[in-house]
């Protein structure tokens, strides 16, 4: 590979981050990104208040966007009070996906996060 095709990559990579950071900064990414927080840690909370479904689901530990968390927060298709199997550190990252032909109900999945106001940043 030359110098002048590795800046050619370079150059398309800051120019992809750029747009996707405008894009984030604009609101323009609209119905497939939301954010969820909670701001009670007593007890958990549906993902969505409605049926989502989606064959796959990037959960990030922020409560909003370019805003990690204080603590780690839970997730589980369980909604009962402290029982959230995965966990999410802030900052980090969990990515659920389906079998093949099947789909994840967003609104059947539970955050229960230990710090009030922690949340998660849902990309489908």
């Amino acid at each position: 590979m030359t110098m002048r095709t590795m800046k050619r990559i370079a150059i398309g990579c800051l120019v992809l981050v750029a747009g996707l950071l405008l894009g984030q900064e604009l609101g323009i990414w609209g119905n497939n990104q939301f954010s969820v927080i909670n701001v009670s840690a007593v007890s958990p909370v549906a993902l969505t208040n409605k049926s989502v479904y989606v064959p796959q689901v990037t959960i990030l530990g922020k409560s909003a966007p370019r805003q990690a968390n204080s603590g780690i927060v839970y997730i589980s298709p369980r909604s009962a009070d402290n029982i959230q199997a995965f966990p999410v550190s802030p900052d980090g990252q969990v990515i659920l996906k389906a079998p093949a032909g099947y789909v994840i109900d967003l609104s059947k999945w539970y955050l229960d996060p230990v710090i009030a106001n922690d949340g998660v940043t849902l990309i489908y």
